[in-house]
């Protein structure tokens, strides 16, 4: 499960007013993602009426991103340009970081950086401080917050053979061959090499876990 920063604004009361988008091309894709946070924990995303703090979505040609972590105060972009990953950013909204840049990450994932473009890097190797983080679980690769394991990949990588049956199928390639060539992926999951690493689109029962446990004890009322 994702951890949360020390500092982070939480949304009071659990609940974060959103503006409908229905000329949005992934319009369907993020409901989905609003009901499953909704259905699952005590976060409620709302349609906005006159609240002054609230979230949007736009589909900017620029990948997908939440403008910062945790309430900002004011309008709160989100870009959706993907008809994925829309529950990952709404994790940003409410305040959680990345799962695979916790402290002990290390003691779970191989972290390849060989194979990482240099324009994504500090958003897999950067590792955030145990004394910045107001509460975690045990560490949880299926997190909702946790990257894939192609994730930040250069192209050059990507283009080559190896990459590309990974990506496709990793089941492919034997476990012992696995074991020496991890080349494609930029995070091997040291307990099961060939697991196929996925940004899930459905909260694992760690996650809810932490959402459930930080709203009800850390978030204002009002």
């Amino acid at each position: 499960m994702g951890a949360f920063q020390k500092g982070t604004a939480l949304w009071p009361g659990g609940i974060v007013p959103y503006q409908p988008n229905e000329n949005h091309p992934f319009w369907s894709v993020i409901l989905k993602a609003i009901n499953e946070m909704n259905n699952k924990t005590v976060v409620k995303f709302i349609e906005k009426t006159v609240q002054p703090d609230y979230v949007y979505f736009t589909s900017e040609n620029s990948g997908n991103w939440s403008i910062t972590v945790g309430k900002a105060g004011g309008p709160h972009q989100v870009n959706i340009d993907k008809n994925v990953r829309s529950l990952h950013e709404l994790g940003h909204v409410i305040g959680l970081v990345h799962e695979h840049q916790r402290q002990d990450r290390d003691n779970y994932i191989e972290v390849h950086r060989e194979f990482i473009d240099s324009n994504n890097e500090w958003n897999i190797n950067n590792v955030i401080n145990t004394t910045e983080i107001e509460y975690e679980t045990e560490y949880d690769v299926h997190s909702f917050m946790h990257y894939w394991d192609t994730a930040g990949v250069s192209d050059k990588v990507k283009n080559k053979e190896l990459a590309k049956r990974i990506a496709t199928g990793i089941a492919t390639i034997g476990i012992s061959e696995m074991k020496d060539h991890v080349e494609g992926r930029s995070m091997v999951y040291k307990r099961d090499r060939r697991m196929h690493i996925v940004t899930s689109e459905f909260l694992s029962p760690l996650d809810i876990y932490c959402i459930n446990n930080v709203y009800n004890n850390y978030a204002p009322t009002s």
